[in-house]
């Protein structure tokens, strides 16, 4: 199994996972075009999942739609020809992939955690980005988790109320209650990638690292161009 993160952050975000068999799946599209057609095996047996409609994630998705590439989102109010998700409803594709979508609160609106299959790998994947809390039971056993950790309470509370921007962070996975949810696993997931970090100084990546390493046999902080192989 193959995951290229291309980019992660409120800047755009677009990750590749793609298996054994040449199948790939993107995640989000909110960089230009351009540059994620050389981190693709062409266009074929390629699928995409968004997140949700912000345009740091779907920048590019008007390119895809152009070479019929199927789109799975949270609704298809905005893209008419998508496949339109069901939280908690599993879906099949192309006997490649087994997905289940979960809807996970993000502000006022929603985002879609992802709990994907590898049906040839028997890989196990977990997507979470963009929302305030992972709601997915903690019993699986993961292979790889792409997770937001976006600040840290410790440091807004140190922070004058003239500068919080409680409307941004607010919307965003913050460290403790990322951990909080991590100290219940079951199984430690053997890759964690820590991802839309904030550039705002409210997270210290060595310290995100640390925490989230306890629960995990591998944490890193992945910003653009990182892949893991597993």
């Amino acid at each position: 199994m193959f995951v290229d993160i291309i980019q992660t952050g409120s800047a755009g975000n677009c990750s590749v996972i793609r298996d054994c068999d040449g199948n790939q799946l993107i995640i989000d599209c909110g960089i230009k075009f351009e540059r994620i057609l050389p981190h693709l095996n062409g266009i074929q047996k390629t699928n995409i999942l968004i997140t949700h409609f912000h345009g740091d994630h779907i920048l590019s998705l008007e390119h895809f739609k152009r070479f019929l590439v199927p789109i799975y989102c949270p609704t298809n109010d905005i893209v008419k020809s998508s496949v339109e998700l069901i939280s908690g409803e599993a879906f099949t594709i192309d006997d490649a992939w087994h997905i289940v979508p979960v809807f996970a609160p993000h502000g006022f609106g929603k985002s879609v955690v992802y709990i994907i299959d590898s049906i040839a790998e028997k890989k196990k994947i977990l997507w979470a980005t963009d929302c305030q809390r992972i709601p997915i039971k903690t019993g699986a056993q993961y292979d790889f988790m792409a997770l937001e950790c976006n600040w840290d309470a410790d440091y807004v509370y140190m922070m004058p109320p003239s500068e919080k921007n409680e409307s941004g962070y607010k919307n965003h996975m913050e460290l403790g209650e990322l951990c909080f949810w991590m100290s219940f696993l079951k199984h430690k997931p053997k890759h964690v990638a820590i991802i839309h970090t904030s550039n705002s100084g409210l997270l210290v990546p060595e310290i995100a690292v640390a925490d989230i390493g306890k629960y995990a046999e591998e944490a890193k902080i992945c910003r653009k161009d990182c892949q893991f192989n597993f």
